[in-house]
């Protein structure tokens, strides 16, 4: 078995790489789904800015139907979709390295809550963990 980009193993990045499925749709109609999608989820600007410029490409190509530019537009719009393709598994790698990053900061934040809670429920001078009982009525 092939070793993946992350220590979170390949199941994770499989499940986490769905939105390469936008890319292919035909002729790239959810392609700047797919990258403003991933760009949300690590906060980077480039792939929003070229989730805006694929759908740019989208929009001319639906603004300029039944005029004389639609031809070009869909022979534009049809580079477009294999370019947004091969940028989409370019970009794969280093999408699932920030979003890993992410999930760790996430989740170190989260311990840390945590930890000040345990502490914070503590009887004062009291150290140690305290037991909860929860019983039913």
């Amino acid at each position: 078995m092939a070793k993946g980009y992350t220590n979170e193993g390949t199941k994770w990045e499989f499940a986490h790489s769905f939105w390469l499925v936008f890319t292919w749709v035909p002729f790239g109609f959810l392609s700047w789904f797919a990258f403003i999608y991933i760009a949300a989820r690590t906060k980077q600007r480039k792939w929003l800015f070229a989730g805006i410029g694929y759908a740019v490409a989208v929009l001319f190509a639906a603004f300029t139907a039944r005029t004389f530019l639609f031809d070009l537009a869909m022979k534009a719009l049809l580079i477009v979709w294999i370019i947004s393709i091969i940028h989409a598994f370019k970009t794969r790698a280093e999408y699932l390295v920030r979003l890993e990053a992410v999930y760790r900061i996430k989740r170190s934040s989260m311990n840390e809550l945590r930890e000040e809670l345990k502490y914070e429920q503590e009887p004062h001078g009291q150290t140690g963990t305290s037991k909860v009982t929860l019983t039913k009525k």
